[in-house]
């Protein structure tokens, strides 16, 4: 059998695009179970559609930003304004896609939620009409975090240190004394074990995948059935994942698609799950597919108009 390097490019792509399908298929199950006329089937809350895909794709997401971040600061280092100019950019441009489909959405369908209040919801970095995008705000602010830290120390070791200090102070500081909403921090520990698993690439590159996929899967059973812990699981889970992708080739295009898209296909999923998909939500599972499908065309919509508007 044939095993692919640690975390190799197209590997990576598919990996964020089969955790945008996770996230969006936890979205639409929270969405389905609300519906008196969505067949859903109790055997989904037992694998875990309701949570664990949440946290589970966030959690892989933001490990991979982690591991991404790093090379992608050490090599551009000395790029200075211009990188982060493209870098806030293109977490930027995504934003206001969302807007641009969610307001000819609310047009059509109902145009009672074009009110002045929509400007404060657009201002604060929310999801229209008022839902808060604690995930992009999270990945802006370790964003800023990371280029700040890279700014400011030379050594890798010395920034990944820092990157880790920081987010450990965050996790403790957000939930044991501010008590916010678990989705604000249970997975950002993730982000900084991408870093380091970019900065020690060397070593954990050699070993085994079977050597981590078997323990990690036996520790993550068995802390969902005696004591679930969503950051500790979210850790293991993207431990497994990372090693199983060099077993299975999951590479193709519209995974690849997806994950290099993948911002843009969290936004849109929004319009998709609230409006579009609806006609299908009968059952979940065709209530789901819809909304996959429906996203990923307004992904390919939106990205297509940009591309013309860029030649004009």
């Amino acid at each position: 059998m044939k095993v692919h390097g640690l975390l190799e490019k197209n590997d990576s792509y598919a990996l964020r695009g089969v955790c945008m399908i996770m996230i969006i298929v936890h979205h639409t199950y929270l969405s389905a179970i609300d519906m008196p006329g969505c067949h859903t089937d109790s055997w989904l809350a037992g694998v875990g559609t309701g949570w664990l895909w949440g946290y589970g794709g966030t959690g892989v997401f933001l490990f991979l930003s982690g591991f991404g971040m790093f090379f992608s600061l050490r090599r551009n280092r000395l790029s200075g304004r211009a990188y982060i100019r493209s870098k806030f950019i293109r977490l930027f441009i995504p934003y206001l896609w969302l807007w641009a489909v969610s307001l000819i959405i609310y047009m059509l369908y109902d145009s009672s939620l074009l009110t002045p209040r929509l400007l404060t919801s657009f201002l604060s970095l929310d999801i229209p009409p008022a839902n808060e995008a604690w995930f992009y705000k999270v990945i802006i602010g370790l964003y800023v975090l990371s280029i700040v830290i890279f700014k400011v120390f030379r050594n890798p070791r010395a920034c990944v240190l820092a990157v880790s200090s920081v987010c450990v102070a965050y996790y403790c500081l957000a939930n044991y004394v501010l008590g916010m909403n678990p989705w604000w921090f249970i997975t950002v520990l993730n982000f900084p074990s991408g870093m380091l698993t970019a900065l020690f690439y060397d070593k954990l590159r050699h070993i085994q995948p079977v050597y981590v996929i078997l323990p990690g899967t036996l520790l993550f059973a068995l802390l969902q059935y005696f004591h679930p812990n969503p950051t500790i699981s979210s850790l293991l889970f993207s431990a497994v994942m990372i090693n199983a992708v060099r077993y299975v080739n999951i590479s193709n295009r519209i995974l690849g698609y997806i994950g290099t898209n993948s911002l843009l296909f969290y936004f849109l999923e929004e319009p998709a799950i609230d409006y579009l998909a609806r006609p299908a939500a009968f059952s979940f599972y065709s209530y789901s597919a819809a909304a996959v499908l429906t996203t990923l065309l307004l992904v390919f919509l939106c990205r297509r108009t940009g591309n013309l508007m860029q030649r004009t």
